[in-house]
């Protein structure tokens, strides 16, 4: 029972020959109710296993031609689905609604915005009256509310004037000038809003010809806008900053400045440090960080590229944020830098490989230990090995290669001994003058040939050949 016939109020009575009032009845295409019960899944009780029932509401209509009923024993003849298909609010218990009857089927819109609140509307037709006509009123009985609907005062969702993103040429124009932005207009077009009870929220809509979404949900209850620190907030911008578009925080009476930061700074901040020591601000603000050589300067407008870029963006913010994918991949690029930063720690598992390819340097920096824990450690480099640092004044040696200098000092222990016997038999070679000096030269001249000795003027004699043997070409040692 949704549209119905009622009688009018005695004003729009007529009389007949007789000078008899004769009542009016009109037609009601649309009757004010309100929602006994909601059907919202298959385990609700009103579901009753019928599947078709799903989004469905039993209702008391205000006007009815039925006589008078009590919400708790209306039945299925109380019973109304969606009106629309594809999208539908689900009332509660207590609800406002609208009723109607098309094609001999029951339907329903709502619930109803008596009170311009999110959360819940009281319905005006007081103590879930039931009328069987315009005029008579009849009482049912008590509130039918169900306690498992948590009622809370949330603040209708608003869009407040934003001069540099609503009138941006002339914002430009004070800016350029240093003047006052003119007055033009508080009159701003409105948007496409999705809102629900608690605080969440879908927003579809532009900022002068600038199109935007903001998906919003954990908004506090009396803010008036999406804020950065919303329990998530999804933004999909055209033009203007993270921080131009929430600007806001708070509402009239508690509002408060606040920029969006990036976590890893606010980590800090939480710690009572000014700022972090290591941070994707920080990071970025060396040269290696923004894929330049390091011997470039360092950049100081930093803040300003992370912070007010104003182009196509997609901003998420959450206080855990997790991307899983089940059965296959997640591939993450970017045209230019990847900045990756965290207050705590930064960890990488996996359970077979992971490969790093750069086709210009990589550089770890640590004040801390840096350890590399395997079974094996190849470190190879094609040209050139270094330990330490020549752009910090590091001295640089070159390595011993522990086999060959092994290999070596084994000959030369070797020659020594060789050469106690070759004393030995110089000594007792008296007959013979000068014998021992051929004797001992011998064993100079082996020993300057093992270990290749060339001369360098003004250094003098160098053991090259031994040098070549025991010197790595490629790993230099800081001393």
């Amino acid at each position: 029972m949704g549209s119905t016939f009622a009688t009018l109020p005695k004003i729009y009575d007529t009389k007949d020959v007789r000078g008899v009032n004769i009542p009016q009845k009109t037609y009601i295409q649309f009757v004010p109710g309100m929602v006994v019960k909601v059907t919202t899944g298959e385990d609700s009780i009103s579901c009753e296993g019928d599947l078709n029932r799903l989004g469905s509401i039993i209702a008391m209509p205000h006007f009815g031609d039925k006589g008078i009923r009590k919400p708790s024993l209306a039945g299925e003849e109380f019973r109304y689905y969606p009106l629309l298909r594809g999208v539908q609010e689900a009332p509660a218990p207590g609800d406002p609604v609208v009723l109607c009857t098309i094609g001999g089927v029951q339907y329903y819109l709502g619930p109803l915005n008596t009170e311009g609140l999110p959360n819940f509307n009281a319905d005006n037709f007081k103590n879930n009256q039931v009328k069987s006509s315009v005029e008579d009123v009849i009482y049912s009985e008590g509130s039918i509310e169900t306690k498992l609907f948590v009622k809370d005062e949330f603040s209708r969702l608003q869009k407040l004037l934003n001069p540099k993103l609503d009138s941006p040429v002339e914002w430009k124009i004070s800016q350029d000038e240093n003047t006052s932005m003119p007055f033009i207009s508080n009159a701003i077009h409105g948007d496409l809003v999705l809102e629900g009870r608690h605080g969440n929220s879908m927003r579809i809509g532009s900022r002068n010809i600038h199109p935007y979404i903001i998906i919003s949900n954990g908004r506090a209850p009396n803010n008036p806008v999406e804020t950065t620190l919303d329990g998530t907030i999804l933004a999909i911008l055209e033009n203007g900053s993270i921080r131009d578009h929430f600007n806001i925080h708070g509402d009239y009476q508690t509002s408060f400045d606040y920029n969006f930061t990036l976590a890893d700074e606010e980590f800090a901040k939480s710690k009572g440090k000014s700022k972090a020591k290591r941070s994707i601000t920080s990071t970025f603000a060396k040269p290696l960080g923004r894929g330049l050589p390091p011997n470039n300067p360092a950049a100081t407008n930093v803040s300003d590229e992370i912070y007010n870029y104003n182009k196509n963006q997609l901003f998420v913010s959450s206080d855990r944020i997790t991307f899983n994918a089940r059965k296959e991949n997640i591939f993450l690029s970017a045209y230019k830098h990847i900045h990756i930063g965290c207050g705590s720690s930064l960890t990488f598992s996996t359970s077979t490989n992971i490969l790093t390819e750069a086709a210009g340097s990589v550089m770890t920096r640590t004040d801390g230990k840096f350890g590399v824990d395997a079974d094996s450690v190849y470190i190879d480099g094609r040209t050139k090995v270094i330990i330490g640092n020549p752009i910090l004044d590091d001295t640089m040696h070159k390595a011993v290669l522990g086999d060959a200098l092994v290999t070596q000092l084994s000959k030369m222990f070797f020659i020594m001994k060789e050469m106690c016997y070759i004393t030995s038999k110089a000594i007792e070679n008296r007959s013979l003058a000068g014998g021992s000096l051929t004797s001992m030269k011998e064993v100079i001249n082996a020993i300057d040939n093992e270990l290749g000795m060339v001369s360098l003027d003004p250094a003098g004699e160098y053991p090259d050949g031994m040098a070549h043997l025991i010197l790595s070409d490629k790993v230099f040692l800081k001393k």
